[in-house]
């Protein structure tokens, strides 16, 4: 049960997201769009190697996610919000907010990446799930549709 109700939470998040691998891409919109896209993916994998309880795979994954979330707000600098580019204008009206949910996704990936740490699987479940949730967030306030 749990582990469908966190496929299907991916899945729209996956296919939310998508979008991120323009073509004509390029500079700092091409290094986020990038970055998004390896974190989808991490995540996808995360999910997969939980079903597994292969905690030790996990842990790298979250680290990745980790790492990007931390810097993520460094990559939306004034000006950068121009076509192929997806942002919302709220990212630069509401930059604290982004920074916010930014830091909310940090905290997510870091309590996955202890959980998988420990071995806990129902632990682990709810950090992904977690996780997921703070993207799904993000990209419903800073994303255009």
């Amino acid at each position: 049960m749990k582990n469908s109700f966190l496929l299907a939470l991916s899945a729209g998040l996956f296919l939310s997201v998508s979008a991120f691998a323009h073509k004509g891409a390029t500079g700092i919109v091409k290094e986020r769009m990038d970055n998004f896209k390896a974190s989808q993916m991490a995540l996808k994998q995360v999910l997969a190697a939980s079903k597994r309880n292969d905690f030790d795979a996990i842990v790298p994954l979250a680290n990745q996610i980790k790492n990007w979330a931390e810097i993520m707000p460094t990559k939306f600098p004034s000006g950068s919000d121009g076509p192929p580019c997806e942002a919302s204008p709220a990212i630069w009206t509401d930059f604290e907010g982004f920074k916010s949910a930014a830091k909310e996704n940090f905290e997510a990936a870091s309590l996955l990446e202890v959980t998988a740490l420990n071995g806990d699987a129902k632990a682990t479940a709810k950090a992904i799930k977690q996780l997921a949730g703070t993207c799904k967030s993000r990209h419903q306030s800073y994303r255009l549709n």
